[in-house]
């Protein structure tokens, strides 16, 4: 009786684990991922040179940087890049107002020289002739001399500058030297600029 007891409650185990798994939902193998396509190219090879593209700047073999040999203020610009211009053509101009005062006061300067160097040759001339007749001493001469050279001397330096201020007149404006192309203006009207100061870059063809 006890055996029967005992297989019947081991049927029964069985038959609820069975029932039990039978409720558990079956689970699937996991789906494979999908294939990626892939663009192939079949490699060639090739005998094409690339030349190029290059950066750079086409200069002239011969080009010259004019500016004036004086300072001031530029009131004129006779040319712009690309111009072709002759030679002893304007380019620039500067304000002459202060060059004309300049050689206003040069000529001035050269007649009062002038004035001063008639004088003392007068001077020296009447003394000597009063030295002949013992009516002056030879100190009294030397001096006359003396003045007479001073103011010689005063009138060569008044004349130079007086050359000097006539050609600073010349120095206001400002020519080509050679026919050629302007390649760079460097300065504007109104612009105030040095000596030597670059105006425009001239270009020989």
């Amino acid at each position: 009786m006890r055996r029967a007891l005992l297989a019947g409650a081991a049927l029964a185990g069985t038959a609820l684990v069975a029932g039990v798994a039978a409720c558990q939902p079956s689970q699937e193998a996991p789906a494979p991922p999908a294939v990626r396509p892939v663009l192939t190219v079949l490699a060639q090879p090739t005998d094409s040179v690339i030349f190029g593209p290059f950066a750079g700047t086409v200069e002239p073999r011969y080009q010259s940087q004019l500016g004036f040999q004086i300072g001031g203020r530029v009131v004129a610009r006779d040319v712009t890049v690309g111009d072709v211009v002759k030679k002893g053509q304007r380019l620039a101009a500067l304000d002459p107002i202060v060059s004309r005062f300049d050689l206003s006061r040069a000529e001035a300067e050269l007649a009062d020289a002038k004035a001063q160097a008639e004088n003392a040759s007068a001077t020296e001339a009447r003394t000597r002739r009063l030295l002949e007749g013992n009516n002056v001493t030879q100190a009294q001469l030397d001096a006359a001399v003396a003045r007479r050279d001073t103011a010689q001397a005063r009138l060569a330096q008044a004349g130079a500058s007086l050359q000097k201020a006539r050609d600073q007149i010349g120095y206001t404006e400002l020519h080509a030297d050679f026919d050629g192309v302007v390649t760079q203006r460097l300065a504007e009207i109104g612009q105030v600029v040095s000596p030597g100061q670059g105006i425009v870059t001239l270009a020989r063809p």
